[in-house]
């Protein structure tokens, strides 16, 4: 990559979207989230949460990033998580890397235990924050996940072969 041209934010949310479309439905329940860091050296590392009990997104890009964090910006799909559940949040990770001086997410978590404290825990470490780059795409990509946190149910899509009067079947069908 030519460092002296180095991508713009909307071009690592362009590589974190991709890097989350590549696992999607593999992470439940858990969104599938993407992330990409642009370390020091002028490289792109890229990161998408593992199935259940893995690493998410960003833990995963910045393990990979190592010490070329310092003066790193982390792009991610989804507000980077506060809480502490198989191991250590993503904010938390972020802010142990020490070098990562910017995040820039789509959109907020509307999970209660996030919803906008990443952000905050964030900016509480001078860590700059931009959010809401991407916001339409990510929105379309989280619809299901934000509908299970927000109302407790899940996105259900039917799809069904129906008769032009109606019916599923017709009454005289023969079997084989």
């Amino acid at each position: 990559m030519n460092t002296s041209n180095p991508p713009s934010d909307a071009d690592l949310m362009d590589r974190a979207i991709e890097n989350a479309a590549a696992v999607r439905g593999t992470t439940a329940p858990n969104p599938w989230v993407g992330a990409a860091v642009l370390g020091s050296d002028g490289r792109l590392y890229d990161g998408a949460t593992r199935p259940p009990g893995g690493l998410h997104a960003e833990r995963v890009a910045i393990d990979l990033a190592g010490e070329t964090t310092r003066g790193a910006t982390l792009a991610t799909t989804l507000e980077p998580c506060c809480h502490e559940g198989r191991g250590i949040s993503c904010v938390t990770k972020i802010i142990e890397a020490k070098f990562i001086n910017r995040v820039v997410f789509s959109v907020k978590d509307p999970d209660k235990r996030v919803n906008g404290r990443g952000k905050e825990e964030l900016q509480k470490k001078n860590i700059k924050v931009r959010y809401g780059l991407c916001e339409k795409e990510a929105i379309e990509i989280y619809k299901g996940y934000f509908l299970n946190r927000k109302i407790k149910r899940p996105r259900v899509f039917l799809k069904l072969a129906t008769t032009l009067d109606g019916y599923i079947s017709i009454t005289n069908a023969r079997t084989v």
